[in-house]
């Protein structure tokens, strides 16, 4: 994640927008993007835990 955050702006030059997903509740997300400076949304896949990854 924090290869990705460093490369933000490229991938913006391209319109392009990265999205973590975790599955951890949303209430951790604020923390952990705070803690590793990342300047992208967080989307949760927490209950079922890992169904977006399933899919």
């Amino acid at each position: 994640m924090t290869l990705y955050n460093e490369l933000l702006s490229e991938f913006h030059k391209y319109n392009a927008e990265i999205l973590g997903i975790s599955v951890d509740g949303v209430w951790r997300h604020p923390a952990f993007a705070r803690d590793r400076h990342l300047h992208f949304p967080l989307l949760a896949d927490f209950e079922p835990k890992g169904a977006v990854q399933d899919e």
